[in-house]
């Protein structure tokens, strides 16, 4: 199989090896799960001067909450975004976002910290640690929601992307939501898809 199982001493090695020709590692693992695949913080830069990391979790990291484990829709019941859900749709229950709003957001400023973080060490030869949280989005989109203009229902803003890009994946055909944002004449497309776990090798594309 070409899976790697980094909960052994041969997958550990083979993680190892990947990290040491890595730019960048970015991770979403609860707090001290990556120590325990034997690669410390202090390890990491050992095996990688100059690695650029860029760390997500749910909750934080300090706090009573900083080692829970959780995910998109939980961090939106528990910072009250589902509450507010819940007063616009009149509802007797919480309701959360219909979309998963802060894996997006979040992942959108991992990429941005992942290429101010390559800036950095192009310019100062250093690499960099960033980290980021779901909760932290979670308590920063209200705030950007309310500070946001209206928008103009005559300006075409909504299909100004066009359609969502359409990709072949080992499980059927998956229609992509259009990016958010286009930068000049550059767009976002995905050239990668998910495949089957264990389908290859570890190995960087």
């Amino acid at each position: 199989s070409a899976r790697l199982d980094a909960s052994t001493p041969v997958g550990q090695r083979a993680l190892a090896d990947l990290l040491a020709a890595a730019d960048v590692l970015v991770h979403g693992y609860r707090a001290g799960a990556i120590d325990h695949l034997g690669l410390s913080e202090h390890e990491r830069q050992r095996v990688r001067p100059g690695l650029v990391e860029v760390g997500v979790r749910a909750y934080g990291w300090s706090g009573p909450w900083a080692g829970r484990r959780g995910f998109d829709s939980l961090v939106q019941f528990s910072t009250g975004i589902a509450d507010i859900g819940m007063r616009h749709a009149d509802a007797a229950a919480p309701v959360s976002l219909a979309v998963q709003a802060l894996d997006w957001t979040t992942g959108y400023l991992a990429a941005a910290a992942a290429i101010a973080g390559l800036t950095r060490r192009q310019a100062a030869g250093r690499g960099s640690t960033w980290r980021l949280s779901l909760v932290r989005t979670a308590h920063t989109l209200p705030a950007l929601a309310a500070e946001a203009p209206a928008s103009d229902p005559d300006s075409g803003a909504d299909s100004a992307f066009g359609a969502g890009q359409r990709i072949e994946t080992p499980d059927g055909a998956l229609l992509l939501a259009p990016p958010p944002f286009r930068v000049g004449e550059a767009s976002l497309r995905f050239d990668h898809v998910a495949t089957r776990l264990g389908g290859d090798a570890p190995a960087w594309l």
